[in-house]
């Protein structure tokens, strides 16, 4: 975002109420106002369609993209949170973790309804989708979704059956660790259904494709550096721990089998678990970002 925010083809205007210093990291704004303008939320008294059009097109050619890329064998991030996404009834709950699995989310989530914005509840057709945010945004997840699964039980009404709400979790292997603790729960706790699908890289792959992930090409040092400090491998076997904890555990081995354990009756807490490479993560993102690139230049100039 700083990066955006710091180009100079960007015009960047601060909103600062306050007489103090206002946000401007970048040191790139053109305009300080004190208040926002009324006429720039007044709604267009004309609408340019060729433009809306324009823009359309440009993002069915970017969905398409996004589509091919996360439609095939390869078991990553955003195959996985395709098809956790899919999974979802419109009245099912999503409770989904920070850095990766959001981004993931975020990137296939208009595959499940082009043109539309999640937060269209009349265009949507996922579940609906929560998420905790916060200092340390991995802290407390899998306690939030144990509560979340609880609402979600509470409200589905009498004799519902197959056709009772299910709520799941999609969050990545460090912020699973991070709260695996909230797996503790009593014998005089109410009983609670839930899946928690933890994408596993053994360690934080959201700094690959973040400015530190540059660090591992300058040297062989710094690539060492970047590994400890931010990518931090933790080499932790789940199967084990969640046994410790009385949860059943699936190491599912690719996407199709994502799919059928998702779709299939689960009771209880249950982790699935999905191991996806993070080494080429960098790569993989700076490769799908060019395919939307080129298909956008495409669909506009055709």
């Amino acid at each position: 975002m700083q990066r955006l925010l710091g180009r100079p083809d960007v015009a960047v205007t601060v909103v600062a109420p306050g007489a103090g210093p206002w946000p401007d990291a970048a040191r790139n704004a053109r305009t300080v106002l004190p208040a926002l303008p009324d006429g720039w939320l007044a709604p267009a008294s004309t609408v340019d369609d060729a433009f809306v059009e324009r823009w359309r097109a440009a993002s069915r050619a970017a969905a398409g993209a996004v589509d091919r890329a996360t439609s095939g064998a390869v078991v990553d991030g955003p195959s996985v949170a395709r098809a956790v996404a899919r999974a979802g009834r419109p009245r099912d709950v999503l409770v989904v973790g920070s850095s990766s699995p959001v981004r993931d989310l975020d990137l296939v989530a208009g595959l499940l309804a082009p043109d539309v914005h999640p937060d269209d509840p009349g265009g949507w057709a996922g579940p609906r989708v929560l998420a905790n945010r916060g200092l340390a945004g991995i802290d407390g997840t899998v306690s939030t979704a144990i509560g979340v699964a609880l609402a979600v039980a509470r409200s589905a009404p009498a004799g519902a059956g197959a056709d009772r709400p299910r709520a799941r979790a999609l969050l990545g292997d460090l912020t699973f660790l991070h709260d695996v603790g909230g797996l503790l729960r009593g014998p005089h706790e109410p009983h609670v259904d839930l899946q928690l699908v933890v994408v596993n890289d053994d360690g934080g792959s959201i700094f690959a494709g973040l400015e530190p992930g540059g660090l591992g090409a300058t040297s062989v040092a710094a690539a060492r550096t970047f590994e400890r400090v931010f990518a931090t491998p933790h080499g932790a076997n789940l199967a084990p721990l969640c046994a410790g904890y009385g949860v059943d555990h699936q190491l599912v081995p690719d996407v199709a089998a994502l799919r059928h354990a998702l779709a299939a009756p689960s009771h209880g807490v249950q982790v699935l678990e999905v191991r996806v490479p993070r080494d080429d993560r960098r790569r993989s993102a700076a490769a799908l970002a060019e395919q939307v690139r080129a298909a956008v230049r495409a669909a506009l100039a055709g």
